[in-house]
This record gives C-alpha cells, structure tokens and sequence, in this order.
C-alpha cells in the first residue's frame, strides 16, 4: 500500500479551490515552482528563466524516461523527458519553463511551455501519458514577486551539531607504498588507520585531541594526511542545509561520502604528497571559517562519511592543524507536509520551510473616505478566518507590535487617519489600507503649527476665499497677497495648487477666519461639488 503525501489541505482564503494530488511514497514530486521572473534563474543562454524542480524522496536513482511535464489538463503528454534522464537519489533535477524546447541529455533542459504567474494546471504526467505522478489541480496559486512555490514544512529550523569538535576520526599519513584507493569512501576499510579524537595536527596544543598529533608522522615525510570523520544520519529529507565549519593551517580538501564538497588552497586534484597551494597564517588558523555544502542528493540513512585531504605549505613544515566541525539545519518532519510560498527560493535543494502558506484578505472599511460634518462608527472587516486586525490613527504602519488590536467598532469624531492591517498565523499580512476622515470644522479651526507638521509649516502664506457656504466648500487662493478686490480676480487664483503651507481666509459673506493650512484646503478644491459662488466683497 502507497502512503500519501499529505499536501494537499487548503491553506487560508488564497488557496480555495486548489488541490493537489496524493502522491505515492517513491514517487517523482514536484516540489518548487517559479514563475513571477522576480526568483527566475539563468539558464545556459545568459537568460533568465521561471523553473520546475522535481525531487526524488528515495534514496536510490529514480529514472523519468518517458514522463511528461503539461500546463493543460487536456494534453497532458505535452512534453517528453528523454530517454535516460534520471534523478539521484534523494536528489533533485530542474527543468527550465523557457518555451525553448530543449530535451538533450546531460543538458540544461527546457519544456515548449511557460509557466503562468496568475495559476494554472501544472503535472507530472507518468509514462503511459495519462496518469498524473503529482499534479497541482486545478491550479497552482497566483505567485508573488520574491517568492516561490512549493510543497514544504512549517517548521522551524533547528540548529544540530553532527560532528562536533573532538568527534572520534581515523587518519593516515599517504607513503610512497602506492595510492589509497577510494579512501574517501563510507565503505573503505580504515581499521588499520590512527584512531583519535578531532583536531589533527602538531604544534596547537590546546586544539589538537587525544591521538591526533600528526609531528612525527608528517614533518619532513609528507605534507598530506587523510582524514575520515564519520557521524550517524537518521533521515536526510530532514536536512535543510549544512555548513562545514573548520580551523586549519594551510589547506584541505573535504569530501562528503566521497564527493568532493569544500576546499581551500589545494590543488585541483591533489595528489598523495601534494603541498598547499597558499599559506594559512598561524593567527588565522586559530578563527573557524564557514563553507556552505552542497548536500543534495549525497546523504545516506545511517553512517555517513566526511572525509579530508589535509595540506601543508611543506613537508618540513613547522605547524599543522585540521579541526572540523559539520552543522547542519533540519525541519521537523513528524508535521504534515502542504503548499505554500518560499521566500528564499532553493532550486536544486531541499526546501526551506515554509514562510508562508497564503496572504490574509486585505482589510475592508464600513465608511470610506470623505469629508464630515458629524461622528460615525466605522467597522473593518477582513475575510480570512481568524486573522486579528491592527489598526493605528496616528498615521504610522500598524502591526502586531503597532497600534491598537481591533475588537469593534471605531469611533470617529474629529479629523483622523485610520489605517488597519490583518494578521494571521503562517500567513502574510494584508497590504496596509488607509482611509482619511476629513471634519472641515477641524480644519477651519485647526491651529497655526498642528501638532507633528513639518519643522517649515507656516513659512509661506496665501489668502484663501470661500465661495460657498454649503457642505463641500470651494475655495479658491491668492498667493501672497490681500484680498482679490473683485469676483473675476479671485476667479482667476481659482485652480491655484501650489503646495503652500498656509493660508490666511477671509468668508465670501464678510468676516474672518482664522488661518487655514494649505494641504486641506487643497483636499476641499479637488471634492468640492461645484456651487454657485457668493458675492465677492
């Protein structure tokens, strides 16, 4: 019996409508998409391009000769992998979604289709041509600049240490006997080998372990050691990344189960007494440096193998240090598996977590924008279940660290700036919305330096005119000067939109009015209905 992939639950209100298809243990998956440009890859034509990666859960080859990938539920064999392509074990292929066409083994390969940023059908379709392997139906998601898709863990990364300093290794230092053949290998017999504890080397004492002093085996009889460092692996799906951190003097090469993986000052194939080809100082030896391994498809189950060819500068040298250390970053995979979106897109390797499964529905306002004359309650909406809203009136961005948590409705009574933002677990937020209450009391009345306006406010002034006295005011300006002395002077400073920052009115009917600031009265033009203007004075 075949267990399902279980990837296939609906995640928040951006996958309604989406599946995909159980997928059979031992069974090609497609495990990340991209298809927005913005996390496209270059392909061999110094182009960018969206792809489609395929994964291989088992731990031997899987062979996709005769599969197909399509884009339309109604022509499935569309295109044809060649024969003898094949995934490793554990291992991963990408395929360009160019529309180039290209199917040569050993090669880049490119299907005759794009992929669509808005969502469509996209499956592995088996050798028989009508039996999907995996399949996003009826459609993969809308995709979103930065990101890619994919099936993934919502898991957080754990930090664990599978060789530490110390770690129990055996070495050997290479004669002239012959070569030691595939000694970087799990499988090779290293019994007759010195057993010790990590760092190998002479002259740093307080690095060096119990058995790994290497001075009378290496100074003046060969500048190369080899060094095998086993460490237990319980599942390798679980592994995110890993990162070899070592001191060392002068240089090393390092290989995982037998391929190579890291190195530093050695030559391109490096022989049983070949030298380093730069020098590692003592003052940096003593620092770890990071290399980022590249594990994808190397892991086994059970007993893996790190391995290193380590280089002095000379047979004669005067120190010698080797003291590796391997961390890795694993997901937890007792959670289930689902869709969702990968900010740090991994072509080629294992996922990352998932950062996201979905964007919350942005936020929706009872009462939108506009001018008033009277209080009102405004309600906001959002129409993800179970998404809290965060709403700030003071102009700045709300957040979960910012701003009021939504329980009702608000009460607006004088001039406000309501901005709100939905927030869900697992999710992104929503697009932060704004809406702007205008009372035009408030502003007639509002003071010369408002409370936060710019170090400049009030610098420049003009002179403001009321046309009429109903709700939606007209008015109109005359920079820098006193009143215009008839209807048609001021008609013409009717369209003034210059950006002043104050303004000092004078009532159409008579009478003043204390000053009025610029950006309002400009806000008040613009809505205004057209009335018929009062008598100018």
């Amino acid at each position: 019996m075949t267990t399902p992939l279980r990837c296939c639950r609906e995640v928040g209100l951006l996958f309604v409508g989406f599946l995909c298809c159980g997928v059979a243990a031992g069974q090609p998956v497609l495990s990340e998409i991209s298809a927005t440009g913005s996390t496209a890859i270059v392909d061999e034509d110094v182009e960018m391009s969206d792809w489609i990666e395929i994964s291989n859960s088992t731990e031997t080859p899987l062979d996709l000769s005769g599969y197909f990938l399509t884009d339309e539920p109604d022509n499935l064999p569309k295109w044809k992998f060649p024969d003898g392509t094949s995934i490793g074990g554990s291992g991963y292929l990408v395929v360009f979604a160019s529309g180039k066409d290209r199917r040569n083994v050993g090669e880049e390969l490119h299907t005759n289709f794009r992929l669509s940023a808005s969502g469509e059908y996209l499956a592995l379709i088996e050798p028989d041509g009508t039996t999907p392997a995996h399949a996003f139906s009826p459609m993969y998601p809308a995709q979103l600049d930065g990101a890619t898709f994919g099936i993934g863990i919502a898991s957080e990364l754990n930090s664990t240490t599978f060789v530490p300093p110390g770690a129990p290794v055996r070495w050997k230092v290479p004669t002239d006997d012959g070569p030691v053949v595939d000694w970087p290998m799990t499988a090779f017999d290293d019994s007759g080998w010195m057993p010790a504890r990590s760092g190998i080397g002479y002259d740093y004492d307080e690095l060096i372990g119990d058995g790994g002093d290497t001075r009378d085996a290496m100074r003046v009889v060969n500048a190369s050691v080899y060094v095998r460092v086993p460490f237990e692996l319980a599942n390798p799906a679980a592994v995110v990344s890993m990162t070899l951190r070592i001191k060392f003097e002068d240089g090393f090469v390092a290989y995982l189960n037998g391929e190579k993986v890291a190195s530093a000052n050695a030559p391109a194939t490096p022989l049983w007494n070949s030298t380093s080809t730069g020098v590692h100082s003592d003052a940096d030896a003593v620092l770890s440096e990071d290399f980022s391994i590249d594990f994808a498809g190397k892991l086994t189950t059970g007993t893996n193998l790190l391995a290193f060819h380590g280089l002095n500068n000379s047979r004669g040298g005067a120190d010698f240090l080797l003291l590796p250390e391997l961390i890795a970053e694993v997901v937890d995979l007792t959670m289930p598996a689902s869709t969702g979106y990968f900010e740090e897109p991994s072509s080629g390797r294992p996922n990352a977590p998932l950062s996201f499964s979905g964007i919350v529905a942005d936020t929706k306002f009872g009462i939108d924008r506009g001018f008033y004359d009277e209080p009102f309650k405004v309600e906001i909406v959002t129409e993800t279940p179970g998404a809290q809203i965060y709403f700030t009136t003071d102009g700045t961005t709300p957040s979960d660290v910012n701003g009021d948590l939504y329980s009702g409705p608000i009460n607006i009574t004088t001039t406000t700036t309501l901005r709100a933002t939905a927030i869900a677990d697992g999710m992104r937020p929503s697009n932060t919305d704004t809406q702007s209450y205008i009372f035009l009391g408030d502003v007639i009345r509002q003071p010369s330096r408002p409370v936060g306006a710019p170090t400049r406010w009030g610098s420049r002034t003009s002179s403001i005119f009321i046309l009429s006295t109903t709700r939606g005011l007209r008015v109109i300006t005359s920079k820098n000067s006193p009143a215009p002395s008839s209807c048609s002077r001021a008609l013409r400073h009717r369209r003034s939109r210059r950006p002043l920052l104050t303004t000092t009115a004078t009532s159409a009917a008579g009478g003043s009015i204390p000053p009025i600031h610029r950006p309002w009265c400009s806000a008040a033009v613009r809505s205004a209905p057209r009335q018929p203007p009062l008598p100018c004075r």
